[in-house]
């Protein structure tokens, strides 16, 4: 009797067993959704090497709809799920919709994608140097001193943007803060440049990027000296 129990255990062991391989490794095609998916834009160089940039947004994802056994869908991650805009086949400034490819392993199977293509705006890219002005209110000096010329870090830097931005901007203009309390010593401080065009007024500088690496601040030096007699 204990025999014929054990055979039976062991059948019922190996029945499931063969189940669960048919099920996990050869059987039905089941489908998953999987969410958010990281779309990879590359070759952004290429776009450079045109003269053209991406305005605005630059992170998208995707929903793809990905069919195969269940095995083989349990296995899947973001290290075996790879979507990617291919940036160099973009040669002109447009506003429209770009295809991208998504690259799965071989047991498995794209089944459906959302959004099916990316929007993008691409304009011509322009880099351009300009000259780094300081300015301060002259009547806040107090009577009886007065200024040397400034001491600044940089005299000019290179940006880089929309055309149209940069034909704008005319100086990278770093305004002093001349305050009762400095107005009568050397005024130091390491300031960020506001991108003006020509009357001064700042632009909207939202996609430019200055290229000299040395300008996130920039040190400046207004020696004020008292007048000799």
């Amino acid at each position: 009797m204990t025999r014929k129990l054990v055979t039976v255990a062991i059948a019922l062991v190996i029945s499931f067993a063969l189940w669960m391989y048919v099920v996990m490794v050869i059987g039905p095609e089941y489908s998953d959704t999987f969410r958010n998916v990281e779309v990879k834009l590359v070759n952004e160089s290429a776009l450079e090497k045109n003269n053209l940039m991406i305005l605005g947004d630059k992170e998208f994802d995707v929903d793809l709809e990905i069919t195969g056994n269940r095995s083989a869908l349990n296995k899947l991650n973001s290290s075996n799920i790879t979507v990617e805009l291919d940036l160099s086949t973009i040669l002109e400034p447009n506003k429209t919709t770009y295809r991208y490819e998504v690259y799965l392993p071989d047991s498995v199977t794209l089944k459906g994608q959302s959004p099916a293509r990316i929007p993008l705006e691409i304009v011509r890219r322009k880099v351009k140097t300009v000259d780094v002005e300081v300015v301060f209110d002259e009547d806040k000096i107090p009577a009886g001193y007065g200024t040397l010329p400034v001491e600044q870090e940089l005299e000019k830097i290179e940006i880089a943007g929309p055309e149209d931005v940069i034909d704008q901007i005319m100086q990278a203009k770093i305004e002093l803060d001349i305050t009762d309390e400095n107005n009568k010593s050397d005024y130091k401080a390491e300031l960020k440049a506001a991108l003006c065009d020509a009357n001064g007024q700042e632009v909207d500088s939202r996609y430019v990027t200055v290229m000299t690496a040395e300008a996130e601040t920039i040190a400046v030096k207004l020696p004020i000296r008292m007048r000799s007699r």
